[in-house]
């Protein structure tokens, strides 16, 4: 069951044009940033779920699946405590 929204990630083709509108036109704040080249390989269908380790949200498990429309999806557990 889902209990509230932590944070969105969001898979771009152009990373300056999309920053551009969900940063500087829908005002949303912008935590991490991470280029991949291999995006493809970065968000298959599903990922078991990953711990995190380290930066803003270490202790924390994240789980990625792909939409029917092919969009990647990141679902996140905070920390404990959190």
């Amino acid at each position: 069951m889902v209990q509230g929204v932590h944070h969105a990630g969001v898979t771009v083709a152009n990373l300056d044009r999309s920053l551009g509108f969900y940063r500087d036109v829908l005002g949303l704040e912008v935590f991490v940033v991470a280029e991949r080249s291999d995006a493809a390989g970065y968000a298959p269908r599903s990922t078991a779920p990953v711990h995190i380790t380290e930066g803003p949200n270490a202790g924390a498990r994240s789980f990625y699946v792909r939409d029917p429309d092919g969009y990647t999806v990141e679902l996140l557990q905070p920390p404990p405590g959190r």
